[in-house]
């Protein structure tokens, strides 16, 4: 060796102790660094054995973990309404004060002078974003060109911005109805309508939530214009095909489903031949010491996180009455380890979705019974005294309420009616207990 490598024999010479005790050291740290090799070699090996097992579970229940197979049907563009709604959010500025406020709520009593020309102003400049909308009408459908094989560093649409034009469509409709131009405040809620509606293929939590915050403006504003007055029937047709064929419960699970494959996949990638997951590591994952040393914790995380979300989505699967009595507010959950840490940011206020989704359903489900009443009352000139004499003629079945498990409380109040969700009664963080989308009061 000395003749062949005799820098590698000077070093060795240089690094090996001249005393025993020097050496004995140095066997011993030899040992330890071999003894830490061969554990952590064990841990990934058994870690990544149970990880793979775990996908294959989750793989069996919903469906494959190629992110290829989240993206949604392609859309020529003549056809993609995407492609409008784009356009007229990237016209839209930040929205300034007054739609801010009249996009939330309806004041009551008359709009202040001040403010009603303010919303004038911000109205009239968003013109041109409106009919961008209208036009997006006549696209039947949408693709947003989301680029999910990116895995978590795939971008999303202007999200912001596109709740920006929801605000200004929601306020000009607000407008009209003050001004008693009804048929204007029933095309906001179907431009509305058509712009949630674009998000619904896209199997992205972030997305979904979205969607179901420009929803809600809709149905705030298809509720306004009941509670205001008797809509004609012209108007009542809009308004149910504006509202109509929702499923916010199974939009929400599409996208937890999406939310699951897509944090997965931005885990350490496989090494082993038993691995299944594909991987799309994030920038600080790509250093391969970094890798090696922390490869049997991130796959710890990652089998714990595939086990907490089988969890979530059984939970959200079942009705809320049913997933109250089994296990309360939160979904049910492995024991969580201080080495869990990764994981559970992953699945934080994944419970708070589940309950938007609550709110969701509950809210459309009083907006077609709204609307069932209304036309109910033209045909017959009263309303019924009891929601079952709605079905089978404006609605094939009485829709639930999440919260009650039972259709939502009815009754009448002189030649008006009361129509509220459970959702009332319920504490819940994410919203007011006086929102009045959750209760429809008409009084006639």
């Amino acid at each position: 060796m000395k003749e062949h490598f005799p820098w590698t024999y000077a070093f060795c010479v240089w690094l090996w102790p001249k005393s025993p005790r020097g050496r004995r050291v140095l066997v011993v740290l030899a040992g330890l660094g071999l003894l830490f090799v061969v554990v952590h070699v064990g841990l990934d090996v058994i870690v990544g054995r149970r990880l793979s097992a775990a996908t294959r579970e989750a793989e069996e229940r919903y469906g494959s973990f190629d992110l290829a197979t989240l993206l949604p049907p392609e859309v020529p563009d003549a056809e993609n309404r995407a492609k409008v709604i784009r356009a007229a959010a990237e016209l839209v500025p930040e929205p300034g004060r007054a739609i801010r406020r009249f996009a939330v709520y309806q004041p009551d009593g008359p709009l202040p002078a001040e403010d009603r020309a303010e919303l004038e102003v911000e109205v009239a400049a968003g013109s041109l974003a409106l009919g961008l909308l209208d036009h997006a009408a006549s696209r039947p459908r949408a693709n947003w060109g989301i680029l999910y094989e990116e895995g978590v560093e795939a971008k999303v649409p202007p999200l912001l911005a596109i709740l920006n034009v929801q605000r200004l469509n929601i306020a000009a409709g607000r407008l009209a109805l003050l001004d008693g131009r009804r048929d204007d405040a029933v095309a906001a809620v179907a431009r509305g309508a058509v712009l949630a509606e674009s998000l619904r293929p896209e199997p992205s939590l972030i997305v979904q939530l979205v969607r179901s915050a420009a929803d809600t403006g809709v149905v705030g504003l298809a509720r306004e214009i009941v509670v205001a007055g008797p809509p004609s029937e012209a108007q009542l047709v809009v308004l149910d095909g504006a509202l109509g064929d929702r499923d916010p419960q199974g939009a929400m699970r599409a996208s937890l489903i999406g939310e699951m494959k897509t944090m997965l996949a931005s885990m350490p990638g496989p090494v082993y031949a038993w691995d299944v997951v594909g991987p799309v590591p994030p920038r600080l994952f790509q250093n391969p010491l970094l890798l090696w040393l922390l490869r049997p914790l991130l796959r710890e995380n990652a089998r714990w996180y595939l086990e907490v979300m089988s969890g979530v989505l059984e939970y959200q699967h079942l009705a809320r009455p049913e997933r109250e009595r089994r296990w309360g507010n939160s979904p049910p959950a492995p024991e969580r380890r201080a080495w869990h840490l990764l994981g559970a940011m992953m699945v934080a206020n994944l419970g708070n979705a589940i309950q938007r989704a609550d709110l969701w359903e509950t809210r459309f489900a009083l907006a077609r019974l709204g609307i069932a009443l209304e036309r109910h009352r033209l045909s017959r000139g009263v309303y019924p005294d009891e929601l079952e004499a709605l079905v089978p003629v404006l609605l094939p079945k009485l829709p639930t309420d999440p919260f009650s498990g039972a259709p939502p409380e009815y009754r009448r109040i002189g030649d008006g009616y009361l129509l509220r969700s459970a959702a009332e009664d319920a504490t819940l963080d994410l919203i007011d207990q006086r929102d009045p989308i959750l209760r429809w009061e008409v009084r006639r």
